[in-house]
């Protein structure tokens, strides 16, 4: 997503995510434009600074909400992995998932159909915790490479994660509930403490 804050001034980029499979969007023509939308504009079913609450909601509740959001491959992936790692390290302990908002600011347009189309951020922390005296947990794939401090798991492991959805927003005069059409997600930090080491 560009955005210019005047005719002349140069674009900044704010967000970037893939379209899921599937997803059709038509912008309107070019002599027409588009107007551009923000985390509280009106005339939707919902703002996009709620729909963003609503899904980061969800997101915590560990299960996807079909009354709220259609079932899409992003929300699936991440719900699903929190799952598959927890299976993984049962043995020694657990993991849990928390996403919060972000203070970057939710920017997106109008699209031909008068639904809004809008990238918005997230970040999440997944915290590994080892609650089994003498069982083994380690760190796997990108976790373990972002973790300057080894891979072992003597207590907890947080790792930090940023992430962009895009959403489509209907119009109030549609009606329908808010869709996520894309999304993108990167690991930023891993932190090691081993104060809560059950020995």
């Amino acid at each position: 997503m560009f955005v210019q804050d005047s005719a002349r001034s140069d674009y900044q980029l704010t967000n970037y995510a893939r379209l899921l499979g599937g997803t059709q969007l038509t912008l309107p023509p070019v002599g027409t434009g588009s107007a551009y939308v923000t985390g509280d504009s009106e005339g939707f079913v919902v703002s996009p600074q709620a729909a963003l609450a609503q899904y980061i909601t969800m997101l915590n509740s560990g299960t996807q909400d079909t009354s709220q959001f259609p079932a899409d491959d992003f929300t699936k992936t991440y719900l699903s992995g929190v799952s598959d790692l927890n299976s993984s390290v049962s043995a020694a302990g657990n993991v849990t998932a928390a996403a919060t908002a972000t203070d970057y600011p939710i920017s997106g347009l109008v699209l031909q159909d008068g639904s809004a189309l809008v990238a918005a951020n997230f970040k999440y922390t997944l915290t590994y915790q080892r609650t089994v005296a003498g069982a083994t947990m380690n760190l796997g794939g990108k976790t373990a490479t972002m973790s300057s401090g080894g891979t072992t798991v003597e207590g907890t492991a947080t790792a930090e994660y940023i992430a962009t959805v895009l959403m489509r927003i209907p119009s109030k005069t549609a009606g329908g509930t808010p869709q996520v059409v894309g999304g993108e997600y990167t690991i930023v930090s891993v932190t090691l403490d081993p104060s809560s080491s059950p020995g």
